[in-house]
């Protein structure tokens, strides 16, 4: 079992923390899922109206909102920025419409936002080079007088002479 496993919390879902890839992955595929609901219901919706209304415009609609959320799904799975912020500014702003302009409830909208919101965060944690610890492997050279190994990140880059820790002679930079 992974540190990053171990260390969630039993609320871990409701504000996720990264320690690890798999960790992001994890908090995105909540917002694959909630993407993929958003689009299993809305098209199921236009094809309803469409059945009730016989407009065919609402069946249009309800395959190209499917369509859409359902290339955003992909998106946010494969953790692109784009997808994942163009989601969760679509979604808002629907539900924004929703709620002020026709005044209908929003019902289980405000879970998918939050899912789609932690999605966003775990892909833009995920694609953030400033969150990642960036880990270089020492560059181990040997002293050419005595053979002794040292590490180059050891030593200043601006000094002008280096020494070799065992026998106390110039070492090479390179």
């Amino acid at each position: 079992m992974s540190q990053s496993t171990t260390n969630r919390t039993k609320y871990w879902w409701l504000w996720p923390d990264f320690y690890e890839e798999k960790d992001a992955r994890d908090a995105a595929m909540m917002g694959v899922i909630a993407c993929s609901l958003i689009a299993v219901v809305t098209g199921f919706t236009f094809i309803y109206r469409y059945y009730i209304g016989g407009d065919v415009y609402q069946l249009l609609g309800g395959m190209f909102v499917f369509i859409i959320n359902c290339v955003l799904s992909y998106g946010i799975f494969k953790m692109s920025r784009v997808a994942s912020s163009t989601a969760l500014m679509l979604f808002l702003a629907e539900k924004i419409f929703t709620v002020a302009i026709q005044g209908k409830s929003l019902g289980i909208a405000p879970l998918l936002a939050w899912y789609l919101f932690q999605g966003n965060r775990a892909v833009y944690w995920f694609r953030g080079e400033g969150t990642k610890p960036k880990v270089e492997p020492p560059k181990i050279l040997a002293c050419r007088h005595c053979g002794a190994e040292y590490n180059v990140n050891d030593y200043r880059q601006d000094a002008p002479e280096w020494f070799c820790p065992q026998c106390a002679k110039a070492a090479a930079k390179e």
